[in-house]
């Protein structure tokens, strides 16, 4: 499980690379309103509204589409993107701008169709609690296996070597400890080289689990990091969302 909580910051974080890059393709057309914001998992639908102002975003630019699945876990299912709407409209004109502001949502697909107990949940809580440097740990040998896959995947998507990496991550504290939600705010380096293109970059992340109907959703919310202004921003735009995500899922 720790594993997996890492694994999707991880491929998120990376997935900030490539956009600009991507070949052009034509935008898909928006979803329904009515179906957009649901998942299926496993006997029960779960609803992932948008935090507010921003917009889902695999289901409107198969680019962003292709990136995003370019960087995920195999033993992960991606949920949904999301980008605020003004950068979704440079997306839908065919522009391309660097990502400053985003989240990603994915699953387990083994834990798609899992019941997950109160206690469930509070184990995995109190585990990541109190293994943090060994949660966090980027440099071991499994996360770099991770980085591995993830630069060949963007190295095929791309058609050119790309190189991606992240720093050793300084933890900023938890955002959020309920008996439904809990996140952890992180500050990280992020560096990408390929033949066209050289990124370094500051990113605060938000690593953080809901439990919704008896499933277990991970939710990651990325920031380029300027000023301690950019963490505050990130960590009260997570907690407002994972109550809103929570709020959605009550019956």
């Amino acid at each position: 499980m720790k594993s997996l909580f890492l694994t999707l910051l991880i491929f998120a974080a990376g997935a900030d690379a490539a956009p600009a890059q991507t070949p052009r393709a034509r935008q898909q057309q928006p979803a329904s309103r009515a179906s957009e914001h649901l998942y299926r998992m496993g006997d029960r639908s779960v609803s992932i509204p948008p935090p507010q102002g921003f917009v889902e975003a695999s289901s409107r630019s198969e680019n962003v589409k292709k990136v995003f699945e370019a960087t995920e876990a195999t033993a992960l299912d991606m949920l949904a993107v999301h980008v605020s709407a003004e950068v979704m409209e440079k997306i839908a004109r065919g522009e391309y701008p660097e990502l400053e502001f985003y989240t990603k949502v994915s699953v387990p697909k083994r834990l798609r169709s899992v019941e997950q107990s109160q206690a469930d949940f509070s184990n995995i809580v109190s585990y990541v609690r109190a293994n943090n440097a060994k949660v966090f740990d980027f440099k071991s040998p499994e996360m770099q296996s991770q980085l591995k896959h993830q630069n060949k995947s963007l190295s095929e998507l791309l058609k050119e070597d790309t190189r991606f990496d992240l720093s050793q991550p300084v933890n900023l504290g938890e955002i959020e400890n309920t008996a439904n939600s809990y996140g952890v705010l992180l500050l990280t380096k992020l560096k990408i080289q390929s033949d066209s293109k050289q990124l370094e970059k500051v990113l605060v992340s938000g690593a953080s689990a809901v439990r919704v109907k008896n499933r277990l959703v991970w939710i990651y919310t990325f920031r380029t990091f300027n000023s301690d202004k950019d963490a505050d921003i990130l960590r009260d735009f997570t907690k407002r969302w994972l109550a809103d995500i929570v709020r959605a899922n009550v019956n």
